[in-house]
Formats: C-alpha cells, sequence, structure tokens
C-alpha cells in the first residue's frame, strides 16, 4: 500500500511540476506566424513585438548592450515577417525557447551602425 501511495504521490509531482524553458520554442512562434488564423499571426506579432520592447527596455535599464536597431518604419507585420525568413534559415534554433530565435532574428535583420549605438545627449 505504502509503494502504490509513493507511486502515485510521484506522477502526480511530475504532472504539476514547474518545468518551463519557454512559452514558445521557436518551432511552436513558427508556426503561429506561418498560419492562416488570424488569432495565431496575431500571438506571433504580439510575442515578436514584446520580445522586441523587453531587449529594448533591458537596454535602456543599462542591463545589456544594444545588439540590433530597428528602423522607425519597421512595423509589426515586418518583425513576423523577419522572424518567419529567419527560422525558415536556421532550422536548428526553433527547438529552443522563441525568445532566443526572435532576437537573432532581430540581430541579422537589423544591424546598428556606430552612431546609432551611441547614447543621445
Amino acid at each position: 500500500m505504502a509503494c502504490r501511495i509513493l507511486a502515485i504521490t510521484l506522477l502526480m509531482g511530475t504532472l504539476v511540476s514547474p518545468v518551463r524553458a519557454g512559452f514558445f520554442t521557436g518551432e511552436q512562434l513558427l508556426a503561429k506566424c506561418a498560419s492562416d488564423e488570424v488569432t495565431h499571426q496575431l500571438a506571433c506579432v504580439f510575442y515578436l513585438a514584446g520580445t522586441l520592447d523587453a531587449s529594448d527596455t533591458h537596454h535602456q535599464w543599462g542591463d545589456i548592450e544594444q545588439q540590433f536597431c530597428v528602423g522607425a518604419g519597421v512595423n509589426i507585420v515586418n518583425l513576423r515577417r523577419v522572424f518567419a525568413l529567419y527560422a525558415v534559415d536556421h532550422p536548428e534554433e526553433l527547438q529552443y525557447p522563441a525568445s532566443g530565435a526572435a532576437l537573432n532574428a532581430f540581430i541579422d535583420a537589423f544591424p546598428c551602425v556606430e552612431e546609432e549605438l551611441q547614447a543621445p545627449d
């Protein structure tokens, strides 16, 4: 009887344990970005916009150096296209959290020139 209770307890623990490496893998985000469903497309662009905003915020706080420079004319639809193209070219990154692949896509697509990296006066 004690062994049965122990086994059930261990099984329940594995079902509810909070093990999470990220909300989406790159594969899952790419599927949303490539979907014809509007709700999936919105999930994609809002995830990408949030990732970009979080990176910008950490840069403004001084936590990280600026790694990419998104121009004023870029919109969230452009971010979706940039991520999708990067994901197709780098499938080896898609098994990991989507935020890493998204940031790498932004770094690749939006390189900074020297004067953009300098702090404003």
